[in-house]
C-alpha cells in the first residue's frame, strides 16, 4: 500500500467517524485531507477541485485557526502552479487576497513571523513582474517587522533577500527584456522554497 492510499484509508475513517457522529474540526480536517490528496494528483481537474475545498475552509468563519492557515498556503501554491502552467498574471489576482487574509490571522494571533513571511511573499510577487522598486519596499518592511518583534534569524534571512535581489538586479533585468516565462521568474524568486518553509510552521510560533 503506497503512501496515497494509505492517505485515503484515514480518510476513510474519519469520514466513518463523522457519520457517526458531527464533528467540526474532524469535518475540517477530512475536507482538508480531501483536498490534498486532490493536490497530489496530476489532472487540472483535481487541482480544481482542490480549491472548490480549500476555498470553502477559508471562507467559513468557524474554521479552525491552523487549517484556515494551511489550506490558505495552499491555495497560494496552487495558484503558482497555474501561472507556471498557463504563464498568465490573471493567476496573480487570485494570490492576493488570499495574502491579505495571512496578514490578517498575523495581526490577530501576533504572528509575527507570518506577517513578515507574507510581506515576504508578497515582495516575491512583486518581483516576477519586475516591480523592483516594490519589492524593495515590501522586503524593508517585513524586515522592519521582523527586527521590531525580535525575530533574530527570520530578520537575517530577509537581509539576505533584500542583498539578493540587489545581486541579481540585472539577471532580472534580462529576464524582463526577454519576456521570460513564469516559471523561470518564480524559480529566481524561490517562492517555492517559501511555501514549503511556511507550510512547516505553525501560527502560533511567534
Amino acid at each position: 500500500m503506497n503512501s496515497l492510499e494509505k492517505a485515503q484509508q484515514c480518510q476513510d475513517r474519519i469520514k466513518q467517524i463523522i457519520n457517526q457522529e458531527y464533528n467540526k474540526w474532524l469535518d475540517d480536517a477530512y475536507r482538508y485531507g480531501k483536498a490534498m490528496l486532490l493536490k497530489k494528483k496530476p489532472q487540472d481537474i483535481n487541482h480544481l477541485k482542490a480549491k472548490e475545498i480549500l476555498k470553502q475552509i477559508v471562507d467559513e468563519e468557524d474554521t479552525f485557526i491552523e487549517t484556515n492557515y494551511q489550506a490558505l498556503i495552499h491555495l497560494c501554491d496552487l495558484y503558482l502552479t497555474d501561472l507556471c502552467e498557463i504563464n498568465d498574471l490573471k493567476a496573480l489576482d487570485e494570490i492576493h487576497p488570499y495574502l491579505t487574509q495571512l496578514k490578517d490571522i498575523a495581526k490577530s494571533q501576533q504572528s509575527f513571523w507570518l506577517l513578515v513571511e507574507a510581506y515576504s511573499f508578497q515582495a516575491k510577487l512583486k518581483l516576477i513582474t519586475f516591480e523592483f522598486k516594490e519589492a524593495q519596499k515590501l522586503l524593508t518592511k517585513a524586515l522592519d517587522i521582523a527586527e521590531k518583534y525580535g525575530q533574530i534569524l527570520l530578520a537575517e534571512r530577509i537581509s539576505m533577500e533584500q542583498d539578493e535581489l540587489l545581486n541579481e538586479k540585472s539577471r532580472w533585468e534580462t529576464l524582463e527584456k526577454s519576456k521570460a516565462i513564469m516559471a523561470e521568474r518564480i524559480e529566481l524568486a524561490h517562492l517555492n522554497n517559501q511555501i514549503v518553509q511556511m507550510l512547516r510552521k505553525r501560527v502560533y510560533l511567534n
